[in-house]
């Protein structure tokens, strides 16, 4: 893992180095203070920010962990494997509270916390799953992908009325009780990671080939032209935590940080006191991770 500067594109350090083969999955606590990371090997590490891994590597996964959520309360880490296994475990502890959860989605590539931390959902073969964090329980679903490709990513409407997911070449929109499909964003290449800006209407969404596309999730049009300019496979993507900013990672080893306002000048993003008005960055060189799937996954 690695460390970077935002404003200077400079990485902090030396980069952090654990056992237990690839990262696949990261994921910071809601507080900022310690980041999940999912292994090759099965195991969960926490890390704080300064690079430090805390005692207890956690061991209840058996194949490699694709995906990581914290609770929004930052009590419990969620993890899911590529047997399709879901453990919700004590943050401190890692104590096993619930499960194992038996998804039988196959390998769970995506896994995201309702914003009340009542509900959970896994993103898997052709098919979401939203389950009772307290129970274990499916509560809706399995909702069955009219993509009928892996679904790659997930994200939850701020209001967790809606779940906004990526796997082929369109980014959908159900409503997360009824499971009833809403809306769908089409692309020209199949997406592998959508994120929602936690402070205004929009999604972003980057896949194969260079897609990179912002939406307007109110009226549902395009927000801008694409935005990346090369033809390379985008990997994942996601808002700084204020709205003012996006990054995205793929094949070509590099991280681009961006202002929002700049790739949707007709909805400004906040900016924060003292930045400066630069133009987009491309300032970042991570090295890349494939899966045997076929689907990128990249650590930093």
């Amino acid at each position: 893992m690695r460390k970077w500067n935002c404003d200077t594109g400079i990485a902090v350090g030396k980069p952090w180095k654990g056992g237990g083969g690839c990262i696949y999955a990261l994921a910071l606590s809601p507080d900022g203070k310690i980041i999940a990371c999912g292994r090759e090997d099965g195991s969960v590490q926490r890390w704080t920010t300064d690079g430090e891994m805390t005692e207890g590597v956690w061991t209840g996964h058996n194949e490699v962990v694709w995906s990581l959520s914290w609770s929004p309360s930052g009590s419990h880490i969620a993890s899911a494997s590529d047997d399709g296994i879901i453990l919700i475990q004590n943050a401190e502890s890692g104590k096993v509270e619930v499960g194992p959860i038996e998804t039988e989605q196959g390998g769970v590539c995506a896994l995201a916390y309702s914003p009340s931390g009542e509900r959970i959902t896994s993103g898997g073969d052709n098919t979401i799953c939203i389950w009772n964090t307290k129970t274990g329980e499916l509560v809706v679903g399995p909702i069955h992908d009219p993509g009928k490709f892996y679904v790659s990513s997930l994200v939850w409407s701020l209001d967790g009325a809606k779940l906004y997911f990526a796997s082929d070449e369109f980014a959908r929109v159900f409503d997360s009780t009824s499971a009833k499909l809403l809306h769908s964003f089409e692309h020209n290449s199949h997406l592998n990671s959508v994120a929602l800006s936690p402070k205004d209407n929009v999604l972003a969404c980057v896949g194969i080939n260079g897609v990179a596309q912002l939406w307007d999730i109110e009226s549902h049009q395009p927000l801008g032209k694409p935005f990346h300019q090369n033809r390379d496979t985008l990997c994942y993507v996601s808002f700084s935590r204020d709205g003012s900013h996006l990054v995205y990672g793929g094949d070509d080893g590099e991280l681009t940080l961006w202002m929002l306002k700049n790739i949707a000048p007709q909805r400004p993003a906040p900016t924060p006191p003292q930045q400066s008005d630069r133009p987009p960055l491309r300032i970042w060189s991570i090295p890349a991770t494939h899966s045997d799937r076929g689907f990128p996954h990249f650590a930093s």
